[in-house]
């Protein structure tokens, strides 16, 4: 009996072959698309704790500051909660950083080094977002022994912004084109079965289930949804390498085999739906 439930499956497939690979395609795509939007929430994630993470406030202090103000200081860092380290840079290492990076020794030209020891501090990429940077400044700018604090976290959050506004139309794209897929697959079931009536009349003139009737087409959507998780497969390990090469730094092992396991469930959802809505319509009633 299984090996009869296979064949009419497949006859399935030769019914509507232009029909089934559509679906196919569109299921496809539509998964595709899904585990692209898994992909990009992993990669968004990891891009955006890491450039978090390299965020550096530089606090610029004032002339002479005392070495009890300096401990009082950095006591409020290693209080504050979004604060993860900081690191004091005195002027002999401020004017070794300017003389490295700009090749340029201003004692030529100066007596005295004009540059102001500083304090640079790293966040928590977790507890970071611009109202708590912002707190953050205000409230060291009102600490007497700091002349001014300088970050550029405006480059990061429209890179995050941008980051945020793609996975939005990604996620739009997803949704209708699983709609669209879930549409085919019953469809294309449907018009199966319009092309079988005289098949499935017989079949209920000579007393066969109901069961053995429906289950060829539900079978035929999983066999749908089961290629179209193959070819996704196959993108997804490719776009998962691809990336890997790109950015070694990520560990994407985890993350492909939690995405091969949505696509599959995915697939096979929307090739079982699809198929079961379009097969409960059969009754044991001849149609005309």
């Amino acid at each position: 009996m299984i090996i009869f439930y296979f064949t009419e499956a497949l006859k399935l497939f030769r019914r509507s072959p232009l029909g089934s690979l559509i679906t196919i395609l569109t299921t496809s795509i539509a998964v595709g698309i899904t585990a692209f939007s898994i992909l990009l929430i992993f990669l968004s994630n990891n891009i955006s704790e890491k450039l978090k993470s390299n965020i550096e406030i530089n606090v610029f202090l004032k002339e002479s500051v005392p070495e009890t103000s300096k401990s009082n200081f950095e006591s409020f860092f290693k209080k504050n909660i979004i604060v993860r380290k900081f690191r004091f840079v005195n002027k002999e290492q401020a004017e070794k950083k300017f003389i490295a990076e700009t090749g340029e020794n201003f004692k030529d030209i100066l007596d005295v080094n004009p540059l102001p020891a500083s304090y640079k501090i790293y966040l928590k990429p977790d507890l970071v977002d611009e109202n708590k940077i912002n707190e953050l400044k205000s409230e060291l700018l009102q600490n007497p022994i700091v002349d001014d604090v300088v970050f550029d976290y405006s480059t990061l959050l429209r890179v995050l912004n941008l980051i945020d506004n793609i996975k939005t139309i990604i996620y739009i794209a997803a949704v209708l084109l699983f709609g669209i897929s879930l549409y085919l697959v019953f469809s294309n079931s449907k018009l199966v079965i319009k092309s079988r009536e005289d098949t499935y009349n017989t079949m209920k003139l000579i007393g066969t289930k109901l069961f053995a009737i429906r289950f060829p087409i539900i079978l035929n959507g999983l066999m749908v949804g089961l290629i179209s998780f193959l070819l996704v497969s196959v993108a997804a390990f490719l776009l998962f390498y691809l990336v890997q090469r790109i950015y070694p730094f990520l560990k994407v092992d985890s993350v492909l085999y939690f995405t091969y396991v949505i696509i599959l469930i995915l697939c096979l959802a929307l090739g079982f739906i699809g198929s079961y809505f379009a097969a409960r319509n059969i009754t044991l009633r001849l149609n005309s």
